[in-house]
């Protein structure tokens, strides 16, 4: 009786050794995600991709998602203001999406569509706060706001620890400090465009070494198109207004000579064609196309030079 007694005790003190054990090792790790998240974490300026994919019903639908790349590369003055330059690579053609600027852990967009940049991200953002974003880049008019419902720390592939700051517009809404957004670098809230789309971010990788990944079976390298140097002869597009109602003007950042500018519908149906295109400037009327999103590609000797995305509104 009294040995049955002694072994008993000896289980007891195992399990409570093991659970001292996993409590020690708990905290631990608890401590060293918090003294890792307490450390700021900037957005890098160089050597930085983010690979993302953008599902359109009818056009990016799975498992044939559009890839796309984008990365920072050199940088610009605008409005007096100094931004990285961000790029866009689908593989099939690299453009120039818009500049990205900090202050004070405060991060602002200017896309090359707009006359102003706009609040992409706060990571001031504590419990309880709540920030305005404005429904698309260029418009103002119908602004939204995000909550915060709680702040966590994340571990991130190569087992380090980054700060997370959840909203309350669902799970996946929420922004890692350094990286950006589960939705993608430039989709830091859900956008109001009526259409049947999404965005995600895949993977995040810079110097060569990947912080984020979606999934754990996820193959980065699937995903990531090559970020390679933009070339002097790249064409670029600046579109004003974008969006637009009637009639908007295409730029191009080189001069044209016989070249053609196809425009796509959310479905993948070429609904205008443009051809013998000479200059740098397009005026397009919206005429019969309905109100949406579309996606344009500049033609020139059978290969596509620049590309990019338009939206029509109604008044």
């Amino acid at each position: 009786m009294r040995k049955k007694q002694f072994l008993a005790k000896i289980l007891k003190m195992e399990k409570l050794k093991k659970q001292l054990f996993i409590l020690t090792t708990l905290l631990l790790s608890l401590s060293s995600a918090q003294g890792q998240t307490n450390v700021y974490h900037p957005f890098p300026d160089s050597n930085v991709a983010w690979s993302e994919f953008d599902y359109y019903q009818g056009v990016c639908e799975p498992p044939n998602y559009c890839k796309y790349t984008l990365f920072i590369q050199g940088d610009t003055t605008l409005n007096t203001l100094h931004y990285h330059k961000i790029y866009s690579n689908d593989s099939s053609s690299i453009s120039y999406v818009g500049g990205l600027r900090e202050n004070n852990r405060r991060f602002y967009y200017f896309d090359k569509n707009c006359s102003h940049d706009i609040l992409l991200y706060d990571f001031n953002l504590n419990i309880g706060d709540s920030i305005l974003l404005s429904c698309m880049y260029c418009d103002t008019t119908y602004p939204m706001y995000m909550k915060v419902v709680s702040i966590d720390s994340i571990l991130l592939s190569d087992m380090t620890y980054r700060k997370e700051i959840n909203f309350n517009w669902g799970p996946s809404m929420s922004w890692i400090e350094g990286i950006g957004s589960k939705f993608g670098l430039l989709y830091p809230f859900y956008t109001c465009i009526l259409c049947i789309c999404s965005t995600e971010l895949v993977c995040f990788k810079q110097n060569d070494t990947i912080f984020y990944s979606k999934e754990d079976n996820v193959l980065c390298s699937d995903y990531i198109v090559s970020a390679n140097d933009v070339k002097n002869d790249s064409v670029f597009f600046h579109i004003y207004p974008n969006p637009f109602s009637t009639r908007t003007a295409i730029h191009s950042s080189q001069f044209l000579d016989n070249a053609c500018l196809i425009i796509y519908n959310s479905f993948g149906q070429a609904v205008r064609q443009i051809n013998n295109i000479s200059g740098q400037t397009i005026a397009l009327h919206r005429d019969n196309l309905t109100s949406g999103l579309y996606f344009l590609r500049m033609i020139r000797d059978n290969k596509i030079i620049a590309a990019d995305k338009l939206m029509i509104v109604d008044k």
